[in-house]
């Protein structure tokens, strides 16, 4: 009797599983679409990398899901392009007045080793600013030329 309950059990529990577990390549796909949707680029990445490595047979779904990692990460560097592109211009203006301020400190013999340190600092930030400016913009043109 012990052994038919068991059975019994064990028939009802796998039952109600639903299969095993995993999510369709087309509800992995519905999440992208709801992550790009809702503008979380990096929540579309993650679940394309699940539809990617769970259903990697799943040629349709991943192809659209590709297309879409395409556009997301588009979306994404014209984002940051415009923030960086913000903040550049500010330093580098904040650069211009402090470098005028440093050379004219130097040129009066007034010039103290803190404010040459700020106008470098303030050098430094704009060049970094720069390249990651540059970069974006060639992420940019490089998905541009792949669609």
């Amino acid at each position: 009797m012990k052994n038919h309950l068991l059975l019994l059990l064990l028939f009802v529990v796998s039952s109600c599983g639903g299969g095993d577990g995993r999510r369709s390549a087309s509800e992995w796909l519905d999440e992208v679409r709801a992550q790009y949707a809702a503008g979380d680029y990096a929540g579309a990445k993650e679940a394309i990398d699940s539809l990617r490595s769970q259903w990697p047979d799943a040629l349709k779904e991943r192809r659209e899901a590709l297309q879409l990692y395409k556009s997301a990460e588009l979306a994404r560097a014209e984002r940051e392009v415009a923030v960086v592109d913000s903040i550049l211009q500010t330093v580098t203006e904040t650069y211009a007045e402090a470098q005028r301020s440093a050379e004219a400190s130097i040129a009066a013999g007034t010039a103290t080793a803190e404010q040459l340190e700020s106008v470098t600092r303030l050098r430094l930030r704009r060049d970094s600013l720069e390249a990651a400016f540059r970069f974006q913009c060639e992420k940019i043109k490089k998905l541009k030329n792949e669609e």
